[in-house]
């Protein structure tokens, strides 16, 4: 069945609802009219500019609602988006740019000074070739954004773009290894979509809330829900929960996605019970456990169904615990989508028993495309028949339940005996002192690694790494056992939440 391409149904909303609302940011309300004829203005000023089918277009900035434009605009011209974390700056930034043959870049203006300390250096791009979004000044030197919109003309440029080409080229988290190119094609992230709205059952009649930065998978697909299934949605450029939960009550959200922290952070907002929030149908949670007892409150507090999935940016989510698991099955992260096959194997390969453990393999029609330019990587990352190495430890109970043990790289080896972060961070947690945690293996003469606990203490907590230490230490086994405590401000943390152990290594 063909399914088109991510901006196809956008003519037939312009039509049927003109005037219904497609996109809330801030102030700014587009109608689907309004939004369709921008989204063909800029598609025929990016190709009147240089821009062609298949060509690598980075967009580099915050959350705003010209990004989702600039996608669906991409998306018509053909071209592919590269959306690049807006926090990188300097070498790092460079490599993403010039590993992705970008041609392009849209730049908002808040981030054009650390875009131009790399320009010279960039392979492809020039300033001739960079359009800048938003700003108070004008840009010479640049192309200006909404003079490309402004000057654009509105019917669909004459491009021929199929389910089989490549719409994104989304970068992996990075948190055990340098950032790969997920090449996604339209019919993948349409599927994605699609099988979203199956599980989750949301429509043209539901309102979404992004919160999430679009340059990370779970905002990227999540932006294409409008023009797959005709839903609005609700764009925020950063989280701060008090302004959430005013969201979440004014704008009448009806699906939610939140990581694990900002629920724990929400559920701190001292006037939390005075807000409405009886839109809400159903909230969503992935990137990290959520612990029973935080489960329970949003369950008491928001007062509707709660779903925690599982997946990677190569697969997008391929286990789901669903309502009415949430609490039955706490420490799940659920079953298997029907759309997947899924396996546990061992190092050779073969599959494992119930309860013991293995590395999660997938196949599925939602799986990417490819590793851009990374051929060696790419092979190494199947097994023969296929299955696509997701890289997760887990084990399945008799059920047919799935248990996420760790990353197969964040696993501590001591003495020979595999130990798995995750279960020490779920012990830690459990004292009233600790907001967050993170478990890394460091380097020990004798052992070969050892235990170390990075902690985040909650605001007016006070306690000592030997009280904490013992306080855990008493509840682990002797193999698992803290060697080493830090206490810090914060965790680092891609933008699903996920936290970079690989940066905590790198400390020490």
């Amino acid at each position: 069945m063909e399914l088109g391409c991510l901006h196809s149904r956008l003519p037939i909303y312009a039509k049927n609802k003109p005037n219904d609302i497609a996109v809330v940011y801030e102030d700014t309300r587009r109608t689907f009219k309004e939004f369709y004829e921008r989204v063909n203005a800029l598609a025929n000023s990016l190709i009147e500019v240089g821009v062609k089918k298949g060509s690598h277009v980075a967009v580099y900035m915050r959350n705003r609602i010209e990004m989702i434009e600039i996608f669906y605009a991409l998306s018509t011209a053909g071209a592919v988006a590269v959306p690049i974390n807006y926090m990188i700056e300097g070498n790092d930034l460079r490599t993403l740019v010039n590993s992705s043959d970008a041609t392009h870049a849209i730049v908002e203006a808040e981030r054009l000074e650390a875009f131009e300390h790399v320009l010279d250096v960039l392979h492809t791009v020039t300033s001739s070739s960079t359009i800048i979004v938003g700003g108070s000044r004008s840009y010479p030197s640049y192309h200006s954004y909404e003079l490309l919109v402004e000057h654009g003309w509105i019917e669909p440029p004459n491009v021929d773009v199929t389910g089989k080409d490549v719409a994104a080229m989304i970068y992996s988290s990075g948190t055990t290894s340098l950032p790969k190119g997920i090449m996604i094609t339209h019919e993948i992230m349409i599927y994605r979509a699609l099988m979203s709205a199956t599980e989750w059952n949301f429509n043209y009649k539901d309102t979404w809330l992004i919160s999430v930065p679009l340059y990370h998978s779970v905002g990227n697909l999540a932006s294409f829900y409008l023009g797959v299934t005709g839903c609005k949605l609700v764009l925020t450029r950063e989280f701060e929960p008090s302004k959430i939960l005013n969201i979440i009550q004014n704008e009448k959200i009806t699906v939610a996605f939140f990581v694990p922290t900002q629920y724990v952070v929400m559920l701190q907002v001292p006037d939390f019970d005075d807000y409405n929030l009886s839109s809400l149908k159903l909230l969503l949670s992935a990137a990290a456990p959520l612990a029973e007892s935080v489960k329970k409150r949003i369950l008491e507090k928001f007062k509707t169904s709660l779903t925690e999935y599982f997946g990677c940016s190569e697969t997008s989510f391929f286990l789901q615990l669903r309502p009415r698991d949430i609490l039955h099955k706490t420490s799940s992260i659920g079953h298997q989508l029907e759309d997947f096959e899924v396996r546990l194997v061992n190092d050779e390969g073969l599959d494992v028993g119930i309860g013991e453990e293995g590395e999660f393999v997938v196949k599925g029609k939602s799986l990417f495309k490819e590793y851009y330019k990374l051929p060696e990587v790419m092979q190494n990352s199947f097994l023969a028949d296929g299955w696509f190495k997701t890289g997760d430890m887990g084990k399945v109970d008799e059920d047919g339940f799935y248990y996420l043990l760790d990353r197969k790289k964040d696993m501590i080896i001591s003495g020979g005996v595999n130990i798995y972060p995750k279960d020490i961070e779920e012990i830690i947690f459990t004292h009233h002192s600790v907001m967050d945690s993170a478990v890394i293996g460091v380097v020990d003469e004798k052992w070969g690694e050892a235990v170390k606990a990075v902690v985040v203490l909650k605001e007016g907590s006070q306690i000592d790494e030997e009280h904490l230490m013992e306080y855990c230490n008493q509840k682990l086994a002797k193999f698992q056992r803290i060697k080493y405590i830090e206490f810090v401000s914060s965790l680092p943390r891609n933008p699903s939440g996920k936290i970079l152990k690989r940066e905590l290594r790198l400390r020490g």
